[in-house]
């Protein structure tokens, strides 16, 4: 599919990210199919001229058929815009190149795979964190008064020692007041304990959960144990309610289904409305599915969007309803049910897999 790219037009170019965990035996054991539970590139940023599509989509067809995502087009921002290209750019110097010739080269001798996994990772650090920090740097002093939105992009990069974003999402949480209220949208309920710990402990806000139906997994048609992945998604979802439960929080969580005949789900982010107010004045878009995934093997990126303008706060509070209101309640009864009841098998795999999805 991209060697034709290659070869008719000259300035493109193919970058691969290969994760420095896979490696050895392991890397020979594994098949295609499988690799990627090791880790991978999960970002999902489109930069066109001075303007960014920030999105948890890929561009597979489904996407621009019957598949919902969301997506935010920050226009005429060259900022922004420049540092995405600049990452992108920071990124494909430490992965893979594909040549014209269909070979995968590195540009450097320090191989994700070849060399140590030390050696590869601290390289890999020092060059994209090391842009990072000089690009936070450089806002600083370029900082000006009077705006009423301000976007602010970040980024988790496990194999290489690099939590931002989870730290920053984390805050997000537990600083969020009573009365207030975090909607979370997740297409794979899988939340890391962290989180798990943070939301049902520490925060006080009210928070309202969006996940996949089942009928709306992408792995509900697929063949093999790959076709009860979305019951190890209602187990998982029953057993946060019970926590839930046991500890007396109940009363501030909600969990709805995203449920729409011929369509799957993949939207991600959060939006947080203040008490009182009835429309968000914070977002976070991006690739992140707030779980194991995310936190612990795969390249992610998301901005958050804090803003004071009324017509984007709107805006934002349409978006959030256009997928909640295909939502439908979900219980721990809801699990108990016939055609939701996990097998058991399903839940032992759970048990041992639980971080690799």
């Amino acid at each position: 599919m991209l060697l034709p790219l290659l070869r008719s037009h000259p300035h493109c170019q193919v970058a691969m990210f290969h994760t420095p965990a896979l490696r050895g035996l392991l890397r020979h054991l594994l098949p295609p199919r499988y690799n990627e539970l090791i880790g991978l590139q999960h970002m999902k940023v489109y930069v066109i001229d001075d303007s960014l599509i920030i999105s948890g989509a890929n561009l597979s067809q489904d996407y621009f058929t019957n598949r919902q995502d969301r997506y935010i087009l920050i226009s005429d921002c060259p900022p922004i815009a420049d540092f995405y290209y600049k990452l992108v750019d920071k990124v494909s110097s430490v992965s893979l190149k594909l040549c014209s010739n269909n070979i995968l080269s590195m540009s450097s001798n320090v191989h994700p795979y070849q060399c140590s996994q030390e050696t590869y990772s601290s390289h890999a650090r020092s060059e994209i964190w090391g842009f990072y920090m000089n690009m936070v740097e450089q806002s600083k002093r370029t900082i000006e008064a009077g705006h009423d939105t301000w976007i602010f992009p970040l980024i988790e990069l496990p194999p290489i020692s690099v939590h931002l974003d989870s730290k920053v999402t984390k805050r997000i949480l537990e600083l969020a007041d009573a009365g207030s209220t975090l909607h979370l949208a997740t297409p794979y309920f899988n939340l890391t304990d962290d989180y798990n710990s943070t939301i049902l402990k520490r925060s006080k806000a009210q928070f309202q959960f969006l996940m996949a139906h089942p009928t709306a997994n992408s792995f509900n048609t697929a063949s093999g144990p790959a076709g009860r992945i979305p019951h190890a998604y209602t187990s998982l979802a029953a057993g946060f309610l019970n926590w839930a439960r046991r500890i007396g929080q109940c009363h501030r969580i909600t969990l709805l289904e995203y449920q729409r005949p011929g369509w799957t789900y993949h939207a991600k982010g959060l939006w947080h409305t203040l008490a009182g107010q009835s429309s968000p004045y914070l977002t976070l878009i991006g690739s992140s599915n707030f779980g194991a995934r995310s936190v612990e093997r795969d390249l992610e990126s998301q901005v958050v969007i804090v803003t004071s303008n009324e017509n984007l706060s709107k805006r934002l509070k349409e978006e959030q309803n256009h997928l909640y209101e295909l939502g439908i309640q979900f219980s721990e009864e809801t699990a108990t049910q016939a055609d939701r009841k996990s097998p058991l098998w399903v839940k032992a795999v759970l048990w041992f897999f639980k971080n690799y999805f």
